[in-house]
């Protein structure tokens, strides 16, 4: 039995998960990270249904961001598809820029059971939009009416579906009298830039952006932190 074995098979009696199921010889993710391995065989399974989900049809209801095993390429994506369309008449892809509203819908599926299941129960009216579930937001709460408010009870609540749609950069300044705050994206709870996906933008009526980022209000993708 080589060191590597003994080590995986002493992992899994443990109910731990083996590191190199997570990470390579360098130290590289190419997996994904969960405290044990009961969670990582069903985000496994979770991952697989999604896939395969998405492999038979062309386009899912919503698709779940922490699922990706890449979500910032996921991203670039629906950029680079929303230029195809509009290639006549926009003639560069920096012009595109990606834009998350959080929705008010929650569907019951993911609000009752896990919300990771829910990834194709219907799909959205405008064939363009994309819908992205499954984040959660720390430090605070948020509702598309009421904006961010600081949370009463738990630190880390669910945040509704998001819509992602792509926007055209404008030369022209508009003022605009909401404020907002951009909100990071992190795939895991473990801060970082090597975790950093995007950044959303949320509407923050009573506090300024300053307030938020102070308290290190952020989106996650997964409540799990890197070790």
């Amino acid at each position: 039995m080589t060191p590597e074995i003994e080590e995986s098979s002493q992992a899994l009696t443990n109910g731990k998960v083996p590191q190199r199921w997570m990470y390579d010889e360098l130290g590289m993710e190419w997996s994904w990270v969960a405290s044990s391995s009961t969670l990582w065989f069903n985000e496994f399974n979770y991952r697989h249904n999604q896939l395969s989900n998405w492999a038979r049809n062309e386009k899912l209801g919503s698709y779940w961001l922490g699922g990706m095993f890449n979500p910032k390429g996921f991203l670039h994506a629906v950029k680079q598809e929303d230029y195809r369309r509009k290639k006549a008449e926009v003639a560069s892809l920096d012009r595109h820029e990606i834009n998350i509203e959080v929705l008010s819908q929650i569907w019951n599926d993911i609000e009752k059971h896990d919300y990771r299941v829910a990834v194709n129960k219907q799909k959205p009216a405008d064939k363009d939009t994309v819908l992205i579930h499954g984040m959660y937001i720390e430090g605070a709460t948020y509702t598309p009416t009421k904006g961010l408010d600081d949370c009463k009870v738990e630190i880390l609540t669910q945040l509704q579906i998001a819509k992602i749609t792509v926007e055209v950069k404008s030369d022209e300044v508009k003022p605009t009298q909401a404020k907002f705050y951009y909100c990071p994206v992190y795939r895991y709870a473990s801060r970082g830039d090597n975790n950093l996906i995007t950044k959303i933008k949320l509407k923050s009526e009573g506090r300024d952006a300053e307030y938020w980022k102070k308290k290190g209000v952020a989106v996650l993708c997964s409540k799990e932190y890197l070790h």
